[in-house]
């Protein structure tokens, strides 16, 4: 090994390096009350409950912290992160900054108060060296006891502004900061984390990519101001199974962007679980002429669940392990939802495989899709940076209409990823991640192979199996159409058995759609005494958030023949389904679909019958 090598790069290139786990998890543990939350510093503060901030604790529990910090070195972690994720002006002002928008709405000029606030910059500063110096407190002893080194991350988060995207969807011009705004916050916070003797940066959860460049950007100032350069880590999130960042980047658009900063790391976190993010990792991993990373949420939110995430260490470490498996890996944790008996488990299964090999010699930004496909087998020219002459050779990348932008919940609402929204937002035009909430209404579509057309007879077969579903109790369906290239349903899981410890469980949506395409699949290809695939794998689903939400989607899905012309505005359509009427009596007209749900829609169709 060259002696020029960072201590960390020697570690990475030997074996795969594992990262901690959730730090909002783990607080959440301790149950801490507001006035934990002030100490007696902040015991006289008249500004906003101070619950929740968790860099705060960094100064009035800072105790906690540091616990944290070692059940995950003892669980086995190589490498911890700062609690900072959000210990910035813009992060922190929500709790800390008194001063309310002069105009109505946070705007630019609001923004710049808040990183020139010297009061808040100062608590910035202090907050940053504070977390580094807690976190090498933890990270010595327990070195100093098992004889491992061990390495101190500063993680710099997000921010709940973004530079690319408006707040205000009645104004998608309006921007509310700036690009030197955020370069402003981040440069505090990382002059405070390299002051306060970090190992590594971190620039994770990255969500739009801008905000990102501006933390890169501070950080190349941090390094020349300070004349120490440090390694550099950088994690982007894909939001939903669109396979992009909620800017509308690929992962492929993404490494390109960040490329010129030249990280020793790069790779995916947060939003996604382990089986959501495992597509996007495998691409990374192919294209990336750096050190690859993933530390995936312990999936999906669910409320049900101790640490509002199902995936137990026992079911996580054996997912992302398979990414290890397949030579993908260089450094490996988890994030919202793990904990340190997840890290462990992962540590110790890890440790069997080696780290993804690549060479890194001429590790520079790939222009072009083609170059970045090509990198794992010869590796583009050296270049310093995207220069200028290469601008109009790299690919423009641009979200799809056909594939709008889903939500993914981050484990701290406001941050990384969107927050979940409240009920009384509507979702016609989203696609979502599967919350698989069990008692829920759910909204799902799905579509036949290549948009296939189905005949008469194998719509009659969807629509059999679909009531097969309902009638022997998986689901209370509430109604279906089955058009000819795709499918709505509405409907509840309903129970399907008590486990052994008498915990109810309830058939899921995966389980569902599963059994409704496995069957109808089989049947159409035998009568047409064929083969292959009739539908798409992917379906589209959505969570029923209010009454309000139910009733337009009800009469979306019973509408929607006539809507689309595929059935004439006096004809009957077949295979639509409700409980009110028979699919030979759908209805026809908006004015009966509205009348529906209600008891005057059932005694109009018994008046019918």
């Amino acid at each position: 090994m060259s002696p020029d090598l960072h201590p960390l790069e020697t570690l990475l290139r030997k074996r795969i390096v594992v990262l901690d786990g959730a730090m909002g998890t783990m607080i959440q543990r301790y149950k801490l009350s507001e006035a934990d939350y002030r100490g007696k510093r902040f015991r006289d503060w008249q500004g906003k409950d101070l619950k929740g901030s968790l860099e705060l604790l960094l100064l009035t529990k800072p105790e906690v912290i540091e616990e944290i910090h070692a059940q995950y070195l003892e669980a086995g972690a190589d490498i911890i992160e700062t609690n900072t994720f959000s210990a910035t002006t813009i992060g922190l002002h929500d709790f800390l900054f008194p001063t309310e928008p002069t105009r109505g709405r946070k705007d630019q000029q609001f923004f710049e108060r808040v990183v020139d606030d010297p009061d808040l910059r100062a608590l910035v500063h202090e907050m940053n060296l504070a977390a580094a110096k807690i976190a090498r407190r933890a990270v010595e002893r327990v070195a100093n006891q098992t004889g491992t080194r061990r390495f101190v991350a500063g993680s710099l988060g997000p921010l709940p502004v973004a530079a690319s995207m408006s707040p205000d969807v009645n104004d998608p011009a309006f921007r509310a900061v700036t690009f030197d705004q955020l370069k402003q916050t981040y440069f505090d916070q990382a002059k405070a984390l390299v002051e306060g003797d970090v190992d590594l940066l971190i620039v994770e959860t990255i969500f739009d990519t801008l905000n990102a460049k501006a933390a890169l950007f501070a950080i190349a100032e941090v390094f020349e101001e300070t004349g120490k350069r440090i390694p550099l880590m950088v994690s982007g999130t894909v939001t939903d199974r669109s396979g992009r960042t909620l800017s509308g980047q690929t992962v492929e658009a993404f490494l390109i962007s960040i490329a010129h900063a030249q990280p020793l790391v790069v790779g995916l976190n947060c939003a996604l679980g382990p089986d959501e993010m495992e597509p996007y990792v495998e691409e990374l991993a192919r294209i990336s002429p750096y050190f690859m990373s993933a530390y995936p949420n312990a999936g999906l939110p669910d409320p049900l669940s101790e640490t509002g995430f199902p995936e137990t260490a026992q079911t996580f470490a054996p997912k992302v392990t398979k990414w290890a498996e397949n030579g993908w890996l260089n450094l490996v944790g988890g994030c919202c939802g793990t904990t340190p008996e997840h890290i462990r488990v992962i540590a110790d299964a890890v440790r069997n495989y080696e780290p993804r090999v690549f060479d890194r010699s001429s590790a520079r930004a790939p222009k072009m899709a083609r170059e970045a496909r090509a990198l794992p087998k010869q590796l583009a020219p050296p270049t310093q940076r995207l220069a200028a002459d290469d601008q109009g050779r790299e690919e423009k990348r641009s979200v799809s209409r056909d594939e709008p932008l889903g939500s993914a919940r981050a484990s701290r609402a406001g941050f990384g990823a969107l927050a979940e929204t409240p009920a009384d937002v509507l979702y016609s035009k989203r696609r979502l991640p599967h919350f698989e909430r069990p008692w829920g209404k759910y909204a799902v579509a799905f579509s036949t192979h290549k948009r296939r057309q189905l005949t008469p007879q194998e719509r009659h077969i969807v629509l059999q199996s679909i009531l097969y579903g309902h009638e022997h109790h998986q689901y209370e369906l509430y109604a279906a159409c089955v058009m000819p290239d795709h499918v709505h349903l509405l409907f509840e899981p309903q129970i399907k058995e008590q486990d052994a410890e008498g915990n109810t469980v309830f058939w899921s949506l995966t389980e569902i759609l599963q059994g409704i395409k496995s069957a109808t699949a089989h049947r159409i290809n035998k009568a047409a005494s064929t083969r292959g695939l009739v539908w798409e794998k992917e379906s589209f689903d959505r969570l029923i958030r209010s009454e309000r939400d139910l009733q337009e989607k009800f009469e979306y899905i019973v509408r929607n023949p006539w809507d689309a012309g595929v059935a004439q505005q006096n004809e009957d359509y077949l295979w639509v389904w409700t409980q009110q009427r028979s699919s030979a009596r759908a209805p026809k007209t908006v004015r009966e679909a509205r009348a529906l749900p209600n008891s005057d829609a059932r005694d109009h169709t018994q008046d019918n019958g």
